[in-house]
């Protein structure tokens, strides 16, 4: 593992990041389950420990020995991840994942404002841009398809999630291709594909 370490220290950022989209994209065409590998890596792109360890959790992931290089989850299929793929990323993606984080924290908490929170729930009935369905995995198993438009916004999606589930949206992370998406990024932003599935991390709130 060292010696992993020390190459993958004398690569440039630009040669990490493809060494590591090869990784992603490859290693779920071998064995175990998409939604765990998309799991893990938006675990060790994260530099936020508390937001690492709640994908981690929510999506029933065991780490053995308590890092991420050996994961199993709840059907005993194990996932080992090369040391060039674990947050060193922090040096390299640290500033964006703050950023993306920040935005988060700043729409959950602007959510929590009810002329806020009314003028998303008025756009939930109303389709923007050209209609599409969207499909979803939860962490807690359900699967979901929703009518929306190519404008509409993530936050618009999880309030959908929040009326068919009774959850709420301050509860929930939209992941697509192993990276976090913010509520106020489109649809269209994600140039989905047909078969494509956004998965959805449930989190319990603090009491």
């Amino acid at each position: 593992p060292g010696h992993q370490l020390d190459t993958s220290a004398r690569l440039s950022p630009s040669q990490l990041r493809k060494k590591r989209e090869e990784f992603w994209s490859t290693a779920p065409a071998y064995s175990g389950r998409q939604e765990i590998w998309d799991a893990l890596r938006a675990a060790c792109e994260t530099d936020d420990t508390t937001l690492m360890h709640a994908i981690i959790t929510s999506a029933g992931i065991r780490l053995p020995d308590g890092s991420l290089h050996l994961a199993y989850d709840e059907l005993g299929n194990a996932y080992e991840i090369p040391p060039y793929c674990i947050s060193s990323s922090s040096s390299h993606t640290s500033s964006s994942s703050k950023t993306e984080m920040k935005t988060s924290e700043e729409h959950s908490s602007s959510e929590k404002h009810s002329p806020k929170q009314e003028s998303i729930v008025a756009s939930v009935d109303t389709i923007c841009g050209t209609p599409m369905k969207v499909k979803l995995l939860l962490s807690t198993g359900e699967k979901a398809t929703f009518d929306i438009g190519t404008e509409d916004t993530i936050a618009k999606i999880k309030l959908l999630l929040e009326d068919r589930y009774d959850i709420k949206a301050e509860q929930l992370m939209v992941v697509f291709l192993g990276k976090p998406i913010t509520s106020t990024c489109r649809v269209c932003d994600l140039k989905l594909k047909a078969n494509d599935t956004l998965q959805v991390f449930v989190f319990q709130l603090p009491k």
